[in-house]
This record gives C-alpha cells, structure tokens and sequence, in this order.
C-alpha cells in the first residue's frame, strides 16, 4: 500500500501543470533551451517526457482517463505479484515412484507433503519444491506432472489481473497518441521501437540455433541413456534434470569444494584487487560513526582516490535477518556529483549499499561464523551488484537525476554483467581465490571445470530468455488480442509458435509460465534488457578485458568512458566510444 500511495503521489505531481508549464516553455524556446549545459538539456527532456507519459499535456476527459488509468495500473501491478506468489497446484507420488527418489530429495518432498489414504505422497508445489524435483527426480513422469501443475483454474485470478493490466496499459498509450504499449516503453529506451528489440532477439536466435541443437542433443543421447534408446524426443521438463546430470558425468564432484576458495573476506580482496589494478582505487574498511549502521553484521568500505581523495562509501550488507529485503541488490544512497565552481558548501560523499543474503549455514559448520563461505553463484550476485555500486560510486555528473544508474533501463545493467566475467577468469582469480586452510591458490583444473560448466549449456539459457522476451514483447505490441486476453486459445497458439521458433519445442499446452511471471511488472515490454546488456558486456569483456583483465588503461577507459557518465551521455556514444566501433552481437552470441 505504501509503494501504491507513493507512485500515486508522484502521478499528482506529474499532473501538476505550475511544474510542466514552465519546463515545457524551457524546452520549446530554442534560445533559452541551447543556453543549457548538455546535462541539463537531457534532463529536460527527460522530465517534459515524463510529464507527458502521464498525460499532462491531455485536456479534460482524455487527462483524466490517463490519470485514473495510472492509478488502476499501479493496484492492477502490486495485485499481479501478490497473485502470482500463490502456491502451484498439487501432486501426488506414488509409493513406486517415491522408491526411485533421492533420499534427500524424498525428505525434502516428504517434510512439505502430506500422505494420503492410499499411501500417495501430495505435495504442494512452492519454487523451492518445483525447482527440486525439475532438477533432481529422474522419473520423467513425476516431473511432467510437476511441470504442468498449474491448470487454467488455478492461475484464473493471476490471468485476469495480468489481462486487465496489458489492457490498461495498452488504453495508456492510446490516449497518450501510442500505437501501443510497446511503441511507448522502447520510445525511452535505447531501443527507441519495438522493431528493433524484435530484430537483435531474431538475430540473436539465429545465431544461437546451431550450438542449441547441439546441446538439445547432448541431453537427448544422456536421456537414452537413462531412460532406454525408446526415448527420442526431448521435453522442457526434462532439460534442467538433464542438465544436472551431464555436469556430474562430466565433473563429479570436483567443484563441490568451490566454497572453500571463495570466503566472503577473500571475495572482498578480489574486489579490492579489481579496483587497484582497473582504476588506481584504494578500497579499505573503515568504522561505522556512532548511528550510523542498521545491523550488527555489516561492513563499511571507504573508496579513495591514489592521492587520498574521498570518492564515496560503500556499506555490505551481506546475510539474511527477520524482514531483511529478500532479494540481491544495490541502492544508491548518495549521488556523486561534479561540484559547481560556484558552490562553496561542503561536497556530499557519494554512499551506496549492497545488500545480498548469503548463506551463512554451510560455514557455521565449519566454525567461520565471521567469515562466509559462498558458492559460485553467490561469487557472481556479489560481483554483479559490485559492479551497480560503481557505476553510482564512480559517476561524475552534474545532475543528480542522471547519477550513476538513473539511465535507459536496457543499458544500466551492463556494468553489473561485465563484472560476473571477472568471476571466471583464472588470471584474477588465482589472485584471490585462496582455500580459507590452506592459502593455495584455487587449481588451474578447477577454474576449467567452472568455465566448461558455465558454457556447456549457454545457448539453451539464452533461448529461454528470448521466449520471456518476445511474449512480453507481443502482448505489449499492438496486434494482441485484447479481447480474447492472455488465457485464450490465441494466446495458448501464440505461447506454442513461440516455443516452436526460440527453443525448439512443439508443445500442445501450457504450463502457465506467464501466470508467475513477474518481471511483467517492473520490465514490462522491457524483459529483453537483460539479453542487451549481456550482449554490450560480452562485447566489451571480449574486445577491452579478456586479454588483460586486469589492465590499467582499460580500466581507465571504462571508468571514463561509461562509469563516469552515469545516464548523462547516450548509451550508444558511450559504447562506441568504449570499443572504439558499433556495438556487435557476435561476442556474445560467440
């Protein structure tokens, strides 16, 4: 109720015309508007378009039909979540089937379970559960059953919302003179239109085809050998079990002691490393002024330049409390800013937090209560969300509006994406890698394993994010049925030829993946961001990083070139000037 009550509040003040009509005068005046620094006129620009999406240039009906439209929208996308966190529906294993099952994976099933009369295991499904038994059960029957849990009954609710609100939106952009929501979203964003997002995602399905069907292949063969030459086809539920066990055959157990290369001290090193060697940076824990930290766990890192001078604070905020935020993420808390030669107050500190929830159980066990072990993947999110805190850290602008990550949505990604390439690179890491006993240096076969492993089934992960990407695309666009709405036969046949064209499956129902998906919400007509900024941070890794990465001229380049700009700069001049060329696909498609 509060993010609604705000967002509405910031609607009333975006309608509020003693605010647009002397910003849109500034911006249509072409004398008083070319007296702006280049900073201040995208700013400009920015809020006069942002005025209008709300529809304050509309008079009488038509402004108030954008404004209550706004406000439905907002209850429609916080209803949408509510809805789509429910519970799947329920299966049952069998006594048979539950005699094939992992024993961990029984109990698992079993503590979330009930038994019923006739010895059937009935399980709710949660993601953890789902996840568990797509990943983990090898009777392929009992992960069908899990994989099409939810039927259209139990997804009416979440359905209905998403329809009025695909609706609303689409109403949206009508009356701001759109031809639909597409058009409305890519208009502020680097794409510009929904043709071009449409056209990188088919060029990028092209050229991925092949080395998908490889891999198809490869879990098809280890399928047959599982479940009988007789098996020649491969199904969605059948890829991350698959999955799993083509990573045993081939590493076993050799990266199950990841961790203890990777305590949260030796992962902070590496940053540490990261920001000496890239940009001259000194990164040093310091201690908290008296009120200042909100838990008893956090750290405080201060970042200097190589002549002492402060740039900002950084605070970690690593493991889980009661009523912590769930997710992994970066807040900016202070923009870094360029200082007026006019201004004689003293210059904020750019701040910044990064708040994660690592897993603090495994190294209790081994008695490192203050000295978390991750696993690879937590390595990845601590990077990744490193990579965000510099961006707003290390960005120079004249604006607060345009600090840091205040950018176009489908390019401020990119800098938390290239630094998950450090993660596996075996220069770095056997910099900072070290075992929390011993001190060795994680192994050269290890860091190969990680890099097989990470690569072995790429295409088929980005498959599956271009199928997310075009359906947002299509029921954003202005050919969707509205109508007939998202749990139509048209939009069952239009989930079927997407399956069909991006990943290869011929699937005759749904399992309502649509119904759960909630980056509809904050990413909508907007999912396809995600694969634009893999693509922008492969072609830089590959082109700037790869052969050095740990070079301090590229570094410097990056920190000039992109970091420094936040969203003041055109992402696209920022790239081209960062690798000297046009943008190409192929370093990630590669």
């Amino acid at each position: 109720s509060t993010y609604i009550n705000l967002s509405n509040y910031i609607t009333t003040l975006n309608m509020d015309s003693e605010i647009y009509r002397p910003l849109s005068s500034l911006v249509n005046n072409e004398t008083a508007f070319s007296s702006l620094t280049k900073e201040e006129q995208r700013v400009s620009l920015s809020l006069k378009e942002e005025f209008e999406r709300d529809g304050i240039h509309l008079e009488g009906e038509s402004k108030v039909k954008a404004e209550t439209l706004q406000r439905r929208i907002r209850e429609l996308e916080d209803a949408f979540v509510q809805y789509a966190s429910y519970p799947r529906g329920c299966i049952e294993v069998s006594p048979t089937e539950q005699q094939t099952l992992n024993p961990d994976v029984l109990k698992s099933l079993r503590s979330r379970g009930e038994s019923s009369s006739n010895g059937n295991l009935v399980v709710q499904l949660d993601t953890h559960t789902y996840g568990l038994i797509l990943g983990h059960v090898q009777n392929p029957d009992v992960r069908k059953r899990a994989y099409f849990s939810d039927s259209i009954e139990s997804v009416q609710k979440p359905l209905g919302v998403l329809d009025e609100l695909i609706q609303s939106r689409h109403d949206l952009s009508l009356t701001l003179g759109f031809s639909s929501y597409a058009n409305m979203v890519t208009s502020y964003k680097m794409a510009k239109c929904p043709e071009t997002v449409v056209t990188f995602l088919e060029d990028l399905t092209s050229k991925i085809y092949h080395q998908a069907e490889v891999e198809k292949d490869i879990l098809l063969q280890r399928k047959k050998l599982t479940e009988g030459t007789e098996s020649s086809e491969l199904y969605p539920w059948d890829i991350p079990y698959y999955i799993q066990q083509v990573e045993k055959d081939h590493h076993g157990t050799s990266l199950d002691n990841l961790s203890a290369y990777f305590s949260i001290e030796n992962c902070i090193e590496g940053l540490r490393l990261l920001c000496t060697s890239l940009f001259g940076i000194q990164l040093v824990q310091v201690d908290f002024d008296n009120g200042e930290s909100w838990a008893s766990d956090l750290k405080k890192l201060e970042l200097r330049e190589e002549n002492g001078d402060l740039i900002g604070h950084l605070y970690l905020d690593l493991y889980p409390r009661s009523n912590k935020y769930y997710n992994a993420a970066h807040f900016q808390i202070c923009s870094g800013r360029i200082k007026p030669s006019s201004w004689t107050q003293k210059k904020p500190v750019a701040t910044a937090a990064l708040v994660c929830n690592f897993n603090v159980s495994r190294s209790f066990a081994l008695g490192l209560s203050d000295n978390c072990l991750l696993n690879h993947s937590e390595v990845q999110i601590l990077f990744h969300e490193f990579g965000h805190a510099l961006h707003s850290l290390l960005s120079r602008t004249e604006l607060q509006h345009l600090s840091g990550t205040r950018g176009e949505l489908d390019f401020i990604e990119t800098p938390a994406q290239l630094m998950e390439y450090f993660t596996f690179d075996e220069k770095f890491l056997q910099l900072f890698a070290k075992h929390y006993v011993t001190g060795a240096s994680i192994p050269t076969d290890m860091v190969k394993s990680l890099n097989e492993s990470r690569n072995r089934f790429q295409a088929i992960h980005v498959q599956q994010q271009i199928l997310y990407s075009m359906f947002d695309q299509a029921i954003s666009g202005p050919k969707f049925d509205h109508v007939a709405g998202v749990s139509s036969v048209a939009s069952t046949d239009l989930l079927r030829h997407l399956e069909y064209v991006h990943r290869g499956f011929d699937i005759e129902q749904s399992n309502f993946w649509h119904a759960r998906f909630t980056h509809f919400i904050n990413y909508g007509s907007s999912y396809y961001s995600y694969l634009y900024a893999k693509a922008f941070a492969a072609d830089i890794w590959h082109t700037c990083f790869e052969s050095d990465p740990l070079s301090r001229e590229s570094g410097q380049k990056y920190r000039d070139e992109i970091l420094r700009w936040g969203g003041a700069k055109d992402p696209i001049d920022m790239l081209e000037a960062m690798l000297g060329r046009h943008m190409q696909v192929s370093s990630f498609s590669n």
